[in-house]
């Protein structure tokens, strides 16, 4: 693989996790106001910590440590 294409590879990553992030804060603020249950949102972040960490490990230890 080239330099380039680490760099845009690494840039995308690193652009998944911060939506990814943004998308659990989301939820995070739902669920202050009553709109989704304790449940839901555990479900709702296991399964996007899950994913990550399934497609890539590496992108699910780096979400674990934005935690």
């Amino acid at each position: 693989m080239r330099f380039v294409e680490k760099q845009e590879t690494l840039k995308y990553k690193e652009n998944l996790i911060d939506l990814i992030v943004q998308f659990i804060r989301f939820l995070d603020c739902l669920l202050d106001e009553g709109k989704i249950t304790q449940k839901e949102y555990e479900d709702l972040t296991k399964n996007k910590i899950d994913f990550l960490k399934h497609c890539n490990f590496e992108l699910g230890n780096a979400l674990k440590n934005c935690f």
